[in-house]
């Protein structure tokens, strides 16, 4: 507060009267003026220089520097291209136009600073070490925090704070480590925590804006949100069958869903794309195939391929 005030006189007064062209912002003892010219800010810097000095002040010259904001119009170099303000860092950045065009632009967005004092934080919730709490319990301990950092730190380039969103993720990740012993595996908790974000997307903040935990693994009785498209090996799109047909042969693309070599014979390679489609087919068709058929080459040779390529 006596900053604020004393500042208002020293800096903010002076700046409205003697130079009422150059645009400027300060927050407490944090300051930025918009210069034209690398000569305007010189003259500048010592003006304030004399005018700090005159009232009793000293402008730390280890922070304070002089910046060039390099873009597509402004394409000169200077020693320093980028600087920190209130949790942003202004640098020259990607940028889109609403013609598609990419460019570059001085843009802002979350500092480096900033997201390690996220990071910080997090770790001093210790959320590994609330076994005793639930999920909806954490949310409501900490979804006003996160709502927070979204609400300052997503208004310029949001996708710089993906990073450390993840973070709490993978401390979630941690939590479920923790409380329950059949998902000790990292993979098994991914998998079990990214089930329920799937399941309640507005549990977490973070969840809500988008950063899903990643779920690797999915569980062969489980539905998934989407699926390839199967095609036979002339590449066509088949008509819809259902398992029973399936488990009969009686598609015209069964050979190429059971047996790989049949690619092969026909001179098609099977590529790594495929092997999706294999795995969903193994997924559900498997269990059926146990107790219908008995266990022949053919089903041995996909669970071969699936357990190789796992």
């Amino acid at each position: 507060m006596l900053a604020n005030l004393f500042l208002h006189y020293v800096f903010d007064d002076y700046m409205v009267k003697e130079f009422p062209s150059i645009q400027w912002a300060r927050y407490a003892d944090d300051g930025i003026a918009h210069c034209v010219s690398l000569k305007q800010a010189k003259y500048l810097l010592r003006r304030l220089q004399e005018r700090f000095a005159k009232c009793g002040l000293e402008i730390n010259l280890e922070k304070t520097k002089i910046v060039y904001c390099k873009d597509d119009d402004r394409k000169g170099d200077y020693e320093n291209m980028a600087f920190d303000f209130l949790g942003y860092s202004f640098r020259p950045r990607g940028a889109k136009n609403k013609y598609g065009k990419y460019f570059t632009s001085f843009l802002p967005a979350i500092s480096d600073n900033a997201q390690k004092a996220i990071r910080k934080k997090v770790r001093e919730w210790k959320l590994q070490l609330k076994n005793d709490k639930s999920l909806q319990d954490l949310a409501n301990m900490f979804n006003s925090q996160i709502q927070g950092w979204l609400n300052y730190y997503t208004y310029f380039y949001k996708s710089e704070i993906y990073d450390a969103l993840r973070y709490i993720n993978n401390c979630l990740v941690k939590w479920v480590r923790k409380k329950y012993k059949k998902r000790k595996a990292r993979r098994k908790a991914e998998h079990w925590l990214g089930k329920v974000a799937r399941r309640d997307t507005k549990l977490f903040a973070h969840w809500k804006f988008g950063i899903l935990p990643a779920a690797e693994r999915w569980e062969p009785d489980e539905l998934r949100g989407s699926r390839p498209v199967l095609r036979g090996a002339s590449r066509e799109v088949p008509e819809v069958y259902s398992l029973h047909d399936i488990l009969q042969e009686q598609t015209p693309f069964a050979q190429d869903i059971y047996c790989p070599r049949h690619h092969v014979d026909n001179g098609i390679k099977p590529v790594q794309r495929r092997y999706r489609h294999y795995q969903i087919l193994i997924q559900q068709v498997v269990p059926f195939v146990m107790h219908k058929f008995v266990f022949n080459d053919k089903v041995k040779l996909i669970l071969c391929q699936f357990n190789r390529r796992q």
